[in-house]
């Protein structure tokens, strides 16, 4: 019985290294690299970026790739998009003969090179603010212009219409890089007729 005994003794000791054995100290320096790896490095998509924080405050852009953090004190959020993105608007005002015209219109826009942290933390989503803005510039620019007038000078209302939004998305992170207009319409009043009911 006591021979059983010391074999099952000296088996577990084969299976169960003391702590302090060699192998064992591998094991938990191994461990230990692998969380450390795990808690420092991070990759970041092609078209992506992200951003490091350092208690809580933005530190840095991390662009595509393998990036860094100090663990513990830094952590990465995101990511964003720096595609370009597509959007239709319809946007309507009236000029100096009082006559309400439609601009239909295809804006492509994409975050600011170099402040994408910009458009992350202040406006992650622009499309109102994009539609604002275009609207507003749009009003400022027909203000004096008959409708003959605008569909003649198109193109430069448009050029003017990126310049003009795109300088204020900039606050924002934000670029307008594209602006294609539809043939500019007027918006027919439609006739409302009131009947009166015979006494």
């Amino acid at each position: 019985m006591k021979g059983l005994n010391d074999l099952h003794n000296s088996t577990a000791a084969a299976y169960n290294p003391p702590l302090h054995s060699p192998a064992m100290k591998y094991i938990l320096l191994l461990a230990f690299i692998s969380f450390l790896v795990r808690k420092t490095l991070f990759c970041v998509n092609q078209t992506q970026v992200a951003f490091v924080e350092r208690f809580g405050k933005y530190r840095r852009t991390a662009q595509s790739g393998l990036n860094f953090v100090i663990p513990i004190i830094e952590r990465a959020v995101g990511p964003l998009s720096t595609k370009t993105r597509h959007r239709r608007l319809n946007l309507c005002g009236s000029g100096k003969d009082k006559k309400t015209v439609r601009f239909e219109l295809s804006v492509w826009y994409k975050p600011l090179s170099g402040a994408e942290h910009l458009a992350y933390y202040l406006l992650p989503y622009p499309e109102f603010e994009l539609q604002q803005f275009l609207q507003q510039s749009l009003h400022k620019s027909i203000d004096g212009l008959t409708l003959k007038e605008m569909q003649e000078q198109k193109e430069a209302l448009v050029q003017h219409l990126r310049q003009d939004a795109s300088a204020q998305l900039t606050e924002y992170g934000w670029t307008i890089s594209r602006i294609l207009a539809d043939p500019i319409k007027e918006i027919q009043p439609s006739l409302v007729q009131s009947t009166v009911p015979d006494k």
